[in-house]
């Protein structure tokens, strides 16, 4: 079954071989995109708030809205042939205004309550960590203060949790992706802060995870090891990629090798990850985060590759193109689709890009005779 896979998966690369995307050119390009209408939706809110951004029309659209400070961040601060937004003002102020935004937020105690705050505190510690330079030392300070607060509050669960038998979700209470989520938080905050306690202990938690918590088929259990749960393992394989890029610990590496195995065997010929084997969300649609995990490996580069220039693939999450710009690498998720009288808009974490010119439609509406607009 994993030879039949996986002869599929390579007969699918290269049959598109002529199509392959271009990177990091594509993400450049998305991001863009995304931060004109990041932009927009500021600016059709009176006042904005989180609780207003993140509904439209009724419905929680744009989760997650935090996530959107680093498109600006990136384009901003990453010199590429590519980004032609390299050191342009107008993302500067972007990047700016969304901060501003969440420090307020954070001081009226709205930022924190809200469901996995803790991934919006990391998108917002990316951004700091690019623009530190260009904010002045009173904003500086504001948004240091908001993120050290927010990141201290994972410290207690994490540190209890570090020396259970297994990094599973009847161990340790919660899901593994959440706890390694905590640990890269804490190992990038130390970092960036001076605090070693946190950042050993990011460092303790994501070693094992890399040395002894994958299983042998390149995943992260979430209820056991005896079963992927292929949505889920993407975020703990991001958290041990962002780990690789930092410690450069050997297991982390061999574990990256692992797991692009794994997702390479249970791809679709489409680009899409298989999904019949996610076993906490049986049958859900994967979002496939932290393609910069498998580029490592020359075999993972093009996997990367044929999936940003598959139909599907070609819907990216703000996390992918960040993670290639912030690393030398990248990601891929798609969140949900929306047509509209035939204009076709994907959701990627907080943003909804509208995909017209792209030469994209969203794959449910093609199999309904649409085409990419």
């Amino acid at each position: 079954m994993k030879l039949t896979t996986y002869s599929l998966f390579l007969f699918a690369m290269l049959v598109t071989q002529p199509a392959l995307a271009q990177l990091p050119a594509q993400y450049f390009r998305l991001l863009a995109s995304g931060a004109t209408q990041v932009e927009n939706r500021l600016d059709a809110e009176p006042a904005p708030d989180l609780q207003a951004l993140e509904t439209q029309e009724g419905r929680r659209q744009w989760t997650h809205f935090p996530f959107a400070i680093l498109v600006p961040a990136v384009l901003y601060a990453k010199q590429h042939p590519a980004n032609s937004h390299y050191h342009d003002p107008r993302m500067l102020q972007l990047a700016i205004r969304i901060g501003d935004l969440l420090a307020q937020e954070n001081a009226k105690g709205h930022f924190t309550p809200r469901l996995d705050s803790d991934w919006d505190t990391h998108m917002w510690l990316e951004a700091y960590r690019l623009l530190e330079a260009d904010l002045g030392d009173e904003r500086r300070a504001r948004w240091k203060s908001a993120i050290l607060q927010n990141a201290a509050l994972v410290y207690p669960d994490a540190a209890e949790r570090v020396d259970f038998p297994w990094y599973n979700s009847p161990f340790i209470g919660t899901s593994p992706n959440h706890y390694a989520q905590y640990a890269a938080l804490l190992l990038l905050a130390g970092r960036t802060f001076g605090n070693k306690e946190w950042e050993g202990l990011g460092t303790k938690i994501l070693h094992r995870f890399a040395a002894e918590e994958q299983a042998p088929d390149g995943y992260w259990g979430e209820h056991s090891r005896s079963g992927p749960t292929t949505g889920y393992d993407h975020l703990t394989m991001t958290q041990v990629a962002l780990y690789w890029e930092y410690s450069r610990d050997p297991a982390a590496l061999r574990a990256l090798r692992r797991s692009t195995d794994f997702h390479e065997y249970f791809t679709y010929a489409n680009g899409r990850p298989v999904e019949v084997i996610n076993d906490r969300n049986r049958y859900w649609d994967v979002d496939a985060w932290g393609h910069f995990g498998f580029s490592h490996f020359a075999d993972g580069r093009r996997y990367a590759e044929f999936l940003t220039s598959t139909s599907f693939g070609k819907f990216l999450v703000v996390f992918s193109a960040l993670c290639y710009c912030n690393r030398h690498a990248e990601s891929r998720t798609c969140n949900g689709f929306e047509c509209r009288d035939g204009v076709h808009f994907a959701t990627f974490g907080s943003i909804a890009l509208h995909t017209s010119g792209l030469g994209l439609a969203c794959p449910y509406c093609v199999g309904r005779g649409f085409q990419a607009v």
